[in-house]
Formats: C-alpha cells, sequence, structure tokens
C-alpha cells in the first residue's frame, strides 16, 4: 500500500498551500485555543460554584489524581480542533470535513486501528503480567464505572483533536508544499512531541518522551497518508491514550480516571531501560498490525 490514498487530502489543501497561509494558520489555533482555554476556565468556575480562578488552575494543572482534573486537561485539548477548523477556513478556505478523508472509510478505519489495538495490548499485557509488579487499585470500580462514559468521550474528544491538527491539517497542507514524505512525515510528529514535552521532568525523562511520542508521531503520519483519513491513526491513539489514562496509569501522570496505578513511577521508566524498549516494541508491533490488515 503506497500513499497515493492520501492525494484526496492534499489536494484540498493545494488550493492555498503558502507557507504564510500554514503559519498564520498555526498563530489562529494558539488564539482560539487560549480563547477555548479562557472560556473552559469560566465554565469550571460555574460548575465548582467558586469565584477563585487560581482554584481551576490549580485543578487543571496541579491536581491531576482527581478525576474531574483529567476530565478538565482532556476537554483543554478540545480547542485544538476549534482552532484547526477555524485556520483551515479562514486560510485555506476548508471545510472542516477535508482534514479527517472520507467519512465512511475514517469510520472504519477507526473502528479497525482502535480494535486491533486493544486486542493487541491486552493480549501483551495478559503475557507480561507475571514479569512486571501488580498494580494497586487506584479509583472505586463503582466511581470508575460513574466516570466511563465521560471519560471515553473526553478521550474522543483529545485524541481527534490531536490528529485533526497534526495530521489532518499541517500534515496535508506541508504535503501540499513539498513533494518529499520527509517534510510532511516528520516535521508535524516534531511538534506532536514537543506538545507533549513538559518542563519540570528530568532530562533523561523529557528525552524518552520526546522520542516516544515522535516515534508514535511518525507511525500514525504513516497510517493516514496508507490509507487516506484519520481514522486509522486516530484509532491507534485513542485505544493507546485509552489503556494509559483508564485502566492503568503511572504514578506521575494524569492518574485519576485510572482503575488501577502502576507500581512503577514515570521518572522510574528511564532506568529501567527494557521496559522502555518493550514499551517502544510493542508500540511498533502493533502499527505495523494495523499496517498491514488495512493493507487487505
Amino acid at each position: 500500500m503506497s500513499y497515493a490514498s492520501f492525494d484526496p487530502m492534499i489536494n484540498t489543501a493545494r488550493h492555498r498551500p503558502a507557507l504564510w497561509r500554514l503559519i498564520l494558520g498555526v498563530i489562529t489555533i494558539v488564539v482560539v485555543l487560549f480563547v477555548w482555554f479562557g472560556a473552559l476556565v469560566l465554565i469550571t468556575r460555574r460548575l465548582l460554584d467558586t469565584p477563585d480562578t487560581d482554584a481551576v488552575l490549580r485543578l487543571a494543572v496541579l491536581e491531576t489524581h482527581r478525576p474531574e482534573s483529567v476530565i478538565l486537561n482532556l476537554f483543554l485539548i478540545a480547542g485544538l480542533a476549534l482552532g484547526t477548523f477555524v485556520a483551515a477556513a479562514l486560510w485555506h478556505k476548508r471545510r472542516p470535513a477535508s482534514l479527517f478523508g472520507a467519512g465512511a472509510k475514517t469510520l472504519r478505519h477507526f473502528a479497525i486501528a482502535a480494535g486491533l489495538t486493544f486486542a493487541a495490548m491486552a493480549f501483551l499485557q495478559v503475557i507480561g503480567m507475571p514479569f512486571l509488579d501488580s498494580p494497586s487499585l487506584n479509583l472505586d470500580p463503582i466511581a470508575w464505572i460513574s466516570w466511563l462514559p465521560l471519560a471515553l468521550l473526553g478521550i474522543l474528544v483529545q485524541t481527534g483533536a490531536e490528529e485533526i491538527l497534526f495530521r489532518g491539517y499541517l500534515q496535508s497542507q506541508l504535503a501540499a508544499r513539498f513533494k518529499s514524505p520527509v517534510w510532511w512525515l516528520l516535521l508535524p510528529s516534531i511538534l506532536f512531541a514537543l506538545l507533549h514535552l513538559t518542563p519540570e521532568y528530568s532530562t533523561a525523562l523529557a528525552t524518552y518522551i520526546l522520542l516516544a511520542t515522535f516515534a508514535f508521531g511518525v507511525m500514525a503520519a504513516d497510517l493516514t497518508a496508507r490509507t487516506g483519513s484519520i481514522g486509522a491513526a486516530w484509532g491507534f491513539h485513542f485505544a493507546n491514550n485509552t489503556l494509559a489514562i483508564l485502566l492503568i496509569s503511572s504514578q506521575s501522570t494524569l492518574s485519576g480516571l485510572a482503575l488501577f496505578k502502576s507500581s512503577i513511577a514515570l521518572d522510574q521508566i528511564t532506568h529501567l531501560s527494557p521496559l522502555f524498549v518493550l514499551d517502544i516494541v510493542i508500540v511498533v508491533l502493533v502499527w505495523l498490525l494495523i499496517r498491514r490488515v488495512l493493507a487487505r
């Protein structure tokens, strides 16, 4: 399966491919994201029945062990999709649908990729359980079930917003400007990795996150180019985040909605090099499996 399937998405971007338009588009997205953040803060203040904006900011940034904090963080990312729709329409005259690919294909590929990822990850988790410390219960199962519908919606929105921006918009616009896939596979993946970088992390941990998210970004970009829609990348992304946020979460990450909490803190992963390598190998194997199935 070649990248020919990506041509319809590129063609919609070719009408206004100038780089200055893309730069202004990115600036527009940032502005809309800040407006969205402010609006969400106001809404959260009303829901919390507090005039204290600092309380909302603490909830969003510091108190990530609380379910409502994780929900707030997930829906904050939704501003990326809104900003991307505005930028695409304003600077490129593109409709929102052009950032997804063909509708039926997007939904089908999403379902296939998510299903394969869930199945493969579950299988590998069962195999690896005897070699890892058992995770501890993090959230009461009844409470976890009650939060589950909103949590799944939040992850769907969060992963969709990132895919719309990085694969649907940036990748197709760069592909309309540059013929070589090197530009439009790697540049959005670098930006994707930088988005997930947290300043307070150690150098080793920050390097791990950069490498892991960059590799994931390249794989998602490849799936988008090979299938002609963001569906496969979105399903791959959605399943990965669902497992990490809702099933077993690290002690150092958004843990408020996880049913279990890992005994290994995020900053310990860099000291456990086999675990670090295994994590990347598993994701690569799942990506290759998705490619193989969708190539049929």
